[in-house]
């Protein structure tokens, strides 16, 4: 969007310069008339970690920032870790945290040295600090957060450090989890008006729920997320054709967002890309977990019942047994890896990509089973479509639109990849919505 940035910068400097001839012999002078902006401000916070191919990423979209600037009532921090090794104008090579500030004022970004390779970004009061460091040397109406960096979503492993991941600290081998996000939102206490996470694997229930009382919007992917180096540009660009505070505004300029995310993936002419970008009305998540809950408890009164009664006085009562219930939902769609062949996907430590599942199309393949669950499956659809507002999705097999990605396993993986002590019933999405009765007790026979 470079092409983009340039032409709206071009366009601010033609109507905010006057020149005229003078009478004196000074000869012709240049005034500047500075805008009167009269429009909501904004400051973007990026907070980004480096590993494999993104220090380099994110070299480009700091640069990206740089070449573009910031205009008008738009105001960019940022806070980066970058891996050690990596070598660069901006990195010695050392893997240490730096952190600057770029505004309409300040046409130069000033690294700020916070701390050397030791420094855990994944400590909530290190995460707070830049959070409340940006408010103060760039206070705004309204706040923007941009993870970037290696996601890895909710999924369970032995470790509990490792694992529900928003971003990867490669050096110290260490993932911001879920909990450690949440507490740093709280310690800031600081309402978003959007979150956008630039990392794999986060359009999911479990983080949509967490963090939904921290912001009023939030844009991510329940795929791979791939760094287009301008997100934070793309995303100045949006705010900049925003004149009032109104949410009807700002919806429009996230559709805008989203619009130039997608020309960005089709210049890249790849069919191997699997990605989806959506953004949540946070205030339709609690109706949305309500639904899933009634979901819930409808199917789990199904497998009580048929405990009760057995299978065949189930199959003549509702036309079909829970084991014909599971036949379908073993149907669901993953997301496993689907750039990697069969052999790879067997090996690799991302088998939990599998684990990722898609809650509207679970309940559609319920309800296709089982005209009970109809009603309800309906309402969680419905309830989807309230919630994710806007949506991009490209190269999914067999979906023309992706909702949330969801935790979905039996019950024998339940146990043997320890959800429950890796702190699943704990999860704000589990508490709302009893989603775990149903993956303790299904049989379902899953692809993994």
């Amino acid at each position: 969007m470079t092409k983009i940035s340039n032409i709206a910068a071009l366009l601010l400097t033609f109507f905010s310069i006057v020149t005229f001839s003078s009478c004196e012999d000074e000869g012709r002078k240049t005034i500047i008339i500075t805008p009167n902006v009269d429009k909501p401000t904004y400051t973007i916070m990026y907070f980004a970690c480096g590993g494999a191919t993104l220090d380099y990423a994110i070299e480009r979209t700091l640069d990206e920032m740089m070449r573009s600037g910031v205009h008008e009532n738009i105001k960019f921090t940022c806070n980066v870790k970058w891996t050690k090794g990596y070598t660069s104008l901006k990195s010695d090579g050392s893997g240490s945290v730096y952190r600057s500030m770029l505004d309409s004022e300040n046409g130069y970004m000033e690294y700020e040295l916070v701390g050397d390779n030791s420094y855990p970004l994944y400590k909530p009061e290190n995460i707070a600090d830049f959070i409340e460091w940006s408010k103060e040397v760039a206070p705004s109406d309204n706040y923007i957060l941009i993870l970037a960096g290696h996601g890895n979503g909710w999924h369970p492993a032995t470790d509990s450090a490792h694992t529900r991941g928003t971003i990867r600290d490669t050096d110290l081998n260490r993932y911001i989890s879920l909990e450690e996000l949440n507490e740093a939102l709280d310690m800031a206490n600081t309402h978003f008006r959007l979150i956008q996470m630039v990392s794999c694997l986060m359009n999911t229930m479990e983080y949509i729920t967490a963090i939904s009382d921290n912001c009023d919007y939030i844009l991510g992917s329940s795929h791979v997320s791939l760094m287009l180096c301008n997100e934070p540009s793309i995303m100045q660009v949006a705010l900049k054709s925003i004149k009032d505070d109104s949410d009807e505004s700002f919806v429009e300029a996230m559709r805008d967002l989203v619009s130039n995310i997608e020309t960005e993936l089709r210049l890249l002419n790849d069919p191997s890309v699997v990605i989806d970008y959506s953004v949540t009305d946070t205030s339709k998540v609690e109706q949305l977990n309500q639904a899933i809950g009634l979901f819930t408890d409808q199917i789990i009164a199904l497998y009580n019942e048929e405990s009760a009664i057995g299978a065949d006085a189930m199959r003549e009562k509702y036309g079909v047994s829970i084991a014909e219930i599971e036949a379908e939902l073993a149907n669901s769609y993953a997301y496993a890896a689907p750039h990697l062949s069969p052999e790879e996907f067997a090996e690799t430590e991302y088998v939990r990509q599998s684990f990722t599942y898609d809650i509207v199309d679970i309940v559609r393949h319920a309800a296709n089973s089982c005209t009970e669950l109809s009603e309800a499956a309906t309402m969680v659809e419905q309830q989807a479509r309230e919630a994710r507002i806007i949506n991009h999705t490209m190269g999914v097999t067999g979906m023309q639109q992706t909702y949330y990605g969801v935790s979905f396993t039996n019950s024998e993986n339940w146990i043997s990849r320890r959800y429950e002590e890796g702190g699943y019933l704990t999860t704000e999405f589990d508490l709302a919505t009893g989603w775990s009765r149903l993956l303790r007790i299904n049989n379902t026979e899953l692809i993994y």
